[in-house]
This record gives C-alpha cells, structure tokens and sequence, in this order.
C-alpha cells in the first residue's frame, strides 16, 4: 500500500493525468465558468475534484483498490480514465493557471507533486475517503502538525457513475443548477 502526501492551500482535492488534462478558458475567466469546466472534465472522467475546504486539502492519502473497514466522516466517489498516465494529484492553483493561459500545461505545474503508482490505461472508478475527525500528529521544524487521514480507493474496472456535480460546487456557487 503506497502513501501519497498532498496539500491544497484553496480546499481543493484533484488528480488527473497531466500531461492530457484540457483546461483552457481565457484570460478573464470566472468561478462559475471554471466549476462548470470541472464539472465537464469530472463527467468525461478526466478530472477527479471535490472542494473539501481548507481543513480536508492536505495530508497522506493511502492508494488502496479496496476500502478499508474503517467508517468514513465522507467519501467522494468519481469515474477516471486513464490514457497513457501518470495521474497525479493536481492542486486548484495548476488547474486556474492552464484555465487562464493557453500555452500553459499541467504537466508543468505538478513537478513537485508525486504520482500515483503507475494506473494503466483504462477505467476507474476513484473514491476519496476521510477516515476520522481526528487528525493525526507529525513532526516538522515548526514542531507538531496534525492532518487528516484519508484513503484513495482506485478501483479498476469500470468508471463510476459521475454525480450532477462534484462534491463542493454548490457551496462555491449557489445557484449552481
């Protein structure tokens, strides 16, 4: 079981595959128009995204094919398709940067990020776990730091049914229908 360490500064959660991923919009692009590209890539299976909030957006997540028997606070389940890989986890400020400049590429913006071992092409079904409200406690420099547990559970197979919207939309842009 490989552990994957990830942080978000916007409470984003996201993977794709880089070096595929489209996300160009314009210049002056909006939140409504950016969550509604979201929205797309999720439903094509090409991007898996939920807006946790800040408090969720960081920690080690555990690749697993199946879930553990741990309950979870929430989980978030999305279809993927892998064409040639890797897929890597991708923070909101790589994805706005590729939405706002054309020749920008994801690929670019995930060089400190580590890739999930190696998914073959093909499709999945990803769900995202947070397995405890309890945040658990490391050291660093700076002393302790706790963060959240989670899991990623990459099942292969089949892609999942994707929902209306991914999880967090409607807290980012009421309204959204």
């Amino acid at each position: 079981m490989t552990t994957i360490k990830y942080f978000d500064n916007d409470g984003f959660l996201a993977l794709c595959e880089p070096s595929t991923y489209e996300g160009f919009i314009g210049a002056d692009w909006t939140l409504e128009q950016i969550i509604t590209l979201f929205n797309e890539r999720m439903r094509e299976g090409k991007l898996v995204v939920a807006y946790v909030g800040q408090d969720d957006a960081f920690g080690r997540f555990k690749l697993r094919e199946t879930a553990s028997k741990r309950p979870a606070v929430w989980e978030h389940t999305m279809p993927l398709k892998v064409e040639q890989g890797p897929v890597s986890f991708v923070t909101y400020g790589g994805l706005s940067m590729v939405a706002q400049f054309n020749d920008e590429r994801l690929d670019t913006q995930t060089r400190d990020l580590e890739p999930l071992t190696e998914l073959a092409p093909g499709n999945y079904t990803v769900t995202i776990r947070r397995l405890s409200r309890r945040r658990s406690t490391i050291w660093s420099k700076f002393g302790p730091l706790a963060y959240p547990l989670h899991e990623l559970v990459v099942t292969p197979g089949r892609m999942a049914e994707p929902p209306a919207y991914f999880p967090g939309a409607k807290q980012l842009v009421p309204g959204l229908e």
